[in-house]
């Protein structure tokens, strides 16, 4: 898994060299794999191949929304089973900065109070800019990145429903002979 992989890669450092350094460098370029694997009743010949692309296509394009970016990724299909393997994921989610123009200055209270609300801040934690109506609001928000594995396990159930919902007949096939076990690793 990708708690494992993580440990693995720290309790790499070699006799002789700086342990810290060493554990230092290698968070830095520590990057994970993920395999899912769908474990099923027969799924019909004509419909593996494309279901398990539509599955590929949907956990890439929920980790790209959720701003994973990866190396590569394969789907591989069989009678039994549907299999994604994506390479190159960062072990931690990029932080991102959110920058939300608001009302100007000089605006009624009650539309400030709106935009407040909407972001989550108080009035002492806006900035106020020049724009070409004047000065305006602008609330900054720094969101940090989370743990691979914890906004993976958010993203299957939406990609695993994405697939059910593009493909009537494989929803049909897996109603009558549901998914019999999933494997991530």
């Amino acid at each position: 898994t990708l708690l494992a992989f993580e440990r693995s890669q720290k309790a790499v450092a070699k006799p002789g060299l700086k342990a810290r350094g060493q554990i230092k460098s290698r968070r830095r370029r520590v990057v994970a794999e993920l395999l899912l694997e769908l474990l099923s009743e027969e799924i019909p010949a004509r419909m593996q191949r494309r279901a398990a692309s539509d599955l590929e296509r949907a956990v890439a394009d929920r980790l790209k929304d959720a701003r994973f970016e990866f190396a590569t990724s394969r789907s591989y299909s069989t009678p039994r089973r549907l299999t994604i393997f994506i390479e190159g994921l960062p072990v931690d989610q990029p932080d991102v900065t959110i920058e939300r123009k608001g009302p100007r200055i000089d605006a009624p209270d009650k539309a400030i109070q709106g935009f407040l609300a909407s972001v989550g801040l108080a009035r002492e934690q806006l900035e106020e800019r020049e724009s070409d109506k004047g000065k305006v609001f602008y609330a900054v928000i720094a969101q940090q990145g989370r743990a691979t594995a914890a906004v993976i396990e958010e993203i299957l159930p939406d990609a695993l429903a994405a697939i059910g919902d593009k493909l009537k007949a494989l929803e049909a096939t897996l109603a009558s002979e549901p998914i019999a076990n999933a494997v991530l690793a």
